[in-house]
C-alpha cells in the first residue's frame, strides 16, 4: 500500500462521498486543512483494484485513524498502520471493531461507544415552534459560562479525565470561535443549550457539540437548537444532514426532528498514544 498524492485526491473524495456518513470528519479536514501543516491535516492510504480507489485509510495529523474499507482490505490495513502513533480509530461501528481486532494490540481507552449513525434531507426537517427563542453565535455568549459547559460535554459525552477536560475544551472552543461552527439557544435572555457542526461540506453537515445542562434538560431545547441551525445551513445551501448520538435522550431529541438511523458509529480514543503493534 502506499501514500496518497495529490493526483490521488480527486477519486479518494469521490469514495467517501458516497459513503459521506461515515466519512465526513476525512471530507472536512482534507477540505479545510490540506493533507500537510495542521494538526487537522489528512493522510491518506489508498486501496486500489484495477486502478480503481476502493478503499482508503484517512489518518489525521494528530493520529486519528477513520477507516472506508472493504472487509478484505482490512488486514492489509493493519499492516499499513504498523508503526504509527495513534489516539484512536473513528468510523462505520463494523469497520472499527475489524480493524481494531486486525491490530492485535490490547489498547486502553478512554472511550470505546457504538452509537447509531443519523442522517436526514434538510428538505425534510420537521421543525418546533422558536417561541421567541433565538440562535446565536458562540462568540456571542458568555465564554466562562461556554468553557464550562464544554467541559462537561468532554466529560459527560466524551469521558474525558476531569482533570484534563478542561483544557482541552479550550482547545475545541478556540476551534468553535475561529471556524464559526457553533451556536447558543437563547431562551427569555437566558443561554440554554448548545449546538454545532463538527465537520461540512458544501452541501452536508455533521451535528456535533449539542449540549444542555442537567437543569435545563427535558424542555425540547436540544431539538430547537438543533432544527434552528439546520434551517441556517440550508439557506447557504446545505441539503443534507448526519450526526451520531451519545444518548437514549438525545437520539430521541433528533427522531423529532425528522432523523432517522442509518446505522452505526464507533468513537474508539485510545487512554494514550500508542505506536501500533509497537
Amino acid at each position: 500500500m502506499r501514500r496518497a498524492g495529490e493526483a490521488d485526491l480527486p477519486k479518494i473524495k469521490e469514495l467517501l462521498q458516497t459513503q459521506i456518513a461515515t466519512s465526513m470528519f476525512s471530507l472536512s479536514n482534507l477540505d479545510k486543512y490540506s493533507t500537510e501543516g495542521h494538526d487537522y491535516s489528512m493522510r491518506f492510504q489508498p486501496f486500489e483494484d484495477a486502478g480503481a480507489i476502493t478503499g482508503a485509510l484517512s489518518v489525521m495529523q494528530r493520529g486519528k485513524i477513520f477507516p472506508q474499507l472493504r472487509p478484505d482490505q482490512i488486514e492489509a490495513a493493519a499492516q499499513a498502520l504498523k508503526g504509527l502513533e495513534a489516539i484512536g480509530i473513528i468510523g462505520a461501528a463494523t469497520q472499527v471493531a475489524a480493524l481494531n481486532s486486525a491490530l492485535e494490540q490490547d489498547i486502553p481507552t478512554t472511550l470505546d461507544a457504538v452509537e447509531p449513525n443519523f442522517a436526514l434531507s434538510l428538505a425534510d426537517i420537521d421543525r418546533p415552534a422558536t417561541q421567541g427563542a433565538k440562535l446565536v453565535p458562540l462568540l456571542d455568549a458568555d465564554y466562562d459560562l461556554m468553557l464550562d459547559w464544554r467541559t462537561a460535554y468532554d466529560v459527560e459525552a466524551l469521558k474525558t479525565d476531569p482533570q484534563e477536560a478542561c483544557d482541552i475544551a479550550k482547545h475545541s472552543m478556540a476551534q468553535y470561535l475561529t471556524n464559526g461552527s457553533h451556536r447558543v439557544l437563547i431562551v427569555d435572555g437566558k443561554p440554554v443549550c448548545t449546538t454545532g457542526f463538527n465537520a461540512t461540506t458544501p452541501t452536508c453537515v455533521q451535528v456535533g457539540g449539542v449540549y444542555t445542562p442537567r437543569d435545563l434538560r427535558n424542555r425540547g431545547y436540544a431539538c430547537l437548537a438543533v432544527a434552528m441551525h439546520q434551517k441556517e445551513a440550508q439557506v447557504r445551501g446545505v441539503t443534507d444532514a448526519i450526526l451520531f448520538s451519545a444518548s437514549t435522550a438525545a437520539a430521541k431529541a433528533y427522531i423529532a426532528i425528522g432523523f432517522r438511523q442509518i446505522g452505526e458509529f464507533t468513537r474508539m480514543l485510545f487512554k494514550d498514544p500508542t505506536v501500533l503493534n509497537g
